[in-house]
């Protein structure tokens, strides 16, 4: 099968990387088309630039690395033109490629208000890509002022790094506070506060309505006829999805732009595929990178064969800027506020909980909190939040009496532990053991930490129970044993079926006791019968208690289901041999020729399914999933005609014994 992605910043590195865990780079052709002249880098840390920083210390991967994993990648050659109908896709070097599946993550671009001055201004720029930070930098340098417009998490940052470098820092925000889409009012002002006791100028509820020059200034004039003369102005007020390519190709886009998809991250067109800024899923654009990581698994997974869905996500924001700690969980608008603030040695604590009736449903924070970890758990679960736990609240900012433990490695598997990107405890230590990673490698694997950094300690903790391994060779490290565990496994069952029914031409007995020379004394003894029978009934009910786990994810662990379809697997071939010791490879007639026969379509459907699963990355996944969805309905189908016959089987063994 033939894969094109289209971009290739942190989500769809983070999906490639996934691909090679699954084992998908090994059996497909994959191709990479990126727009910039460097391989993906860690756009979340571009700030990094300001303090010095390399751009090849931020990158994920090298060049030779995306090659030695089977990757074709092109860089500085984007995509000009997608055919869906004939499936092919061209560069703009005239490079045409066909595909089977096709993935969209060309991500978003720096929005820049339609204003007047604003298209023919010099010194005038945006924050989005590494060649943005260079001719800022370079613009830095003879500069003794800058205005950011926008006060969402890009343009703080920015105002940060600006500030750093000695620079007078404005920013400018439309709305009555900083981080609009992930504060409400009252927190986004209380961060300006803190903002402005830095020595950075923050102007609220400022439109913007001109851009001129005035000698050699940049003068940013405002609605209200005031106005502003910097040196440098730079817009950080938002993005727009990169949707372009998708909507003359005549893919289907949301009202206010991006990639309209559904849960399995798909388009209008069943073969191509949409994920991070550029997807619009459940009425919103995402904007943050968390989702897109999400998007990335999900979508790697349903291309190998795994059955996942992309969930609609709950609002979940953390940044450290300026030394503080900034958090945001749930609903902005919800119900009643508890609200706890409190100076500390000269730092502001404020914390704000969202309830209504009995239960929370939002959360904010600015600085540290303890038992932030388990407000968010709160929060998602929608929890109830108790008389007792108001009261403390109010009085000492905690919800329980006693922060949680700062030992993580006292906390639940399911407890988060990268906020940022949704990690809990139960993977992260997952990750660590199975590959022995330090920290830093473990940091490298997972992206743990690497957006706010606030659960860096926990992330270090984590690491020091495992010894310090090599470093992974590659980023996209394969792992595809399990799949090929999956297959083995159908494989022998099939096999097995076939060796039953063919190895020796069978004559049908008269009665059940009659069998071949070599298990005929075994085959007539009642408590051998006995035995393998009841073997036979219990292995079934076994496994039909794993297939209900599998479906219900009660006992879940992990996000794959590949070693439970591989347990289920080993459970059918087990099956079929206490089948073998209980008939001595003889179907019988009547009853027990029905049963027979059902048993070995059951373990036939089975094994053909758990075939369509693992070969799901090679036939495309609208073709894995419906062929997949017929067998499964077939093997349950088999199933239900299976315990009537085996009742009458055993009633009829015991009645006419």
């Amino acid at each position: 099968m033939s894969l094109v992605v289209i971009g290739n910043g942190n989500v769809s590195f983070w999906f490639l990387k996934k691909l090679g865990e699954r084992g998908f780079l090994n059996k497909n052709k994959v191709v990479v088309f990126a727009e910039e002249s460097v391989a993906a880098y860690d756009r979340i840390n571009l700030s990094q630039l300001f303090d010095g920083t390399t751009l090849a210390s931020i990158l994920f991967a090298q060049p030779q690395q995306y090659q030695e994993a089977g990757i074709a990648l092109h860089l500085d050659d984007p995509i000009v033109e997608v055919d869906t109908k004939k499936s092919t896709v061209r560069s703009r070097s005239g490079r045409t490629v066909d595909y089977d599946q096709l993935v969209f993550a060309t991500g978003s671009s720096a929005f820049v208000p339609s204003m007047e001055g604003v298209e023919h201004a010099d010194n005038v720029y945006s924050y989005r890509t590494s060649k943005d930070v260079e001719a800022i930098l370079q613009k830095a340098k003879e500069s003794k002022s800058a205005c950011i417009v926008g006060g969402g998490f890009l343009g703080v940052e920015l105002a940060e790094a600006l500030h750093n470098l000695g620079l007078t820092t404005h920013i400018i925000e439309m709305n009555p506070g900083l981080f609009p889409r992930q504060l409400d009012h009252a927190c986004g002002q209380k961060v300006a506060s803190v903002l402005e006791k830095k020595g950075v100028y923050v102007h609220l509820m400022r439109r913007s309505k001109r851009v001129r020059h005035e000698n050699q200034k940049v003068i940013l004039e405002f609605v209200d006829q005031e106005s502003l003369s910097v040196d440098m102005l730079i817009f950080a007020v938002g993005i727009r999805p990169r949707d372009e390519l998708a909507k003359a190709a005549g893919i289907k886009t949301g009202p206010l732009g991006g990639i309209a998809i559904n849960p399995y991250l798909q388009t209008s067109d069943p073969k191509v595929y949409a994920i991070g800024d550029c997807a619009y899923f459940a009425n919103k654009i995402y904007g943050l990178v968390s989702p897109g990581y999400q998007m990335a698994e999900v979508l790697a997974s349903c291309l190998v064969g795994q059955r996942r869905m992309f969930p609609e996500l709950p609002l979940a924001f953390s940044q450290s800027c300026f030394g503080i700690r900034i958090a945001s969980f749930g609903q902005q608008a919800a119900g009643k506020s508890l609200v706890f603030e409190k100076d500390i040695d000269g730092q502001i604590v404020y914390r704000r909980i969202n309830v209504h009736g009995q239960r929370m449903l939002g959360a904010y924070a600015l600085g540290d909190w303890p038992e932030i970890s388990k407000v968010q758990r709160s929060v998602e679960r929608k929890a109830l939040i108790t008389p007792g736990q108001r009261l403390r609240f109010l009085k000492t900012g905690n919800l329980w009496p006693t922060p949680e433990s700062l030992d993580v490695t006292t906390w639940p598997d399911t407890a988060i532990v990268c906020n940022c990107l949704s990690l809990s405890k139960g993977y992260l230590c997952n990750v660590a053991q199975k590959s022995q990673l330090s920290a830093d490698q473990l940091v490298t694997q997972t992206r743990a930490s690497t957006i706010c950094g606030q659960c860096r300690p926990l992330v270090e903790r984590l690491a020091t129970h495992t010894p310090y391994g090599p470093t992974p060779a590659t980023p996209f490290a394969t792992s595809p044993s399990r799949i090929y565990r999956l297959e083995i496994l159908c494989y022998l069952t099939l096999i097995g079926v076939g060796w039953f029914l063919f190895r020796h031409p069978l004559k049908i007995p008269r009665s059940y006791t009659q069998s071949g020379p070599e298990l005929l004394t075994w085959l007539q003894n009642p408590l051998y019968q006995q035995a393998t029978g009841y073997a036979v009934a219990g292995w079934s009910l076994l496994t039909l208690v794993l297939s209900i786990r599998k479906r219900t994810g009660v006992f879940s662990y992990g996000k794959s289901l590949t070693n439970w379809y591989t347990l289920h697997a080993l459970m059918g071939l087990l099956g079929l041999g206490a089948l073998v010791f209980h008939t001595g490879r003889n179907i019988g007639s009547h009853m027990n020729a029905a049963l027979a026969i059902a048993f070995l379509g059951l373990t036939v459907s089975g094994a053909l399914t758990g075939l369509s699963i693992a070969y799901a990355s090679r036939v495309g996944f609208l073709l894995g999933r419906r062929l997949r969805t017929l067998l499964v309905w077939i093997h349950i189908i088999i199933f239900w005609m299976y315990p009537t016959l085996l009742a009458f089987h055993i009633f009829s063994s015991y009645y006419y014994r």
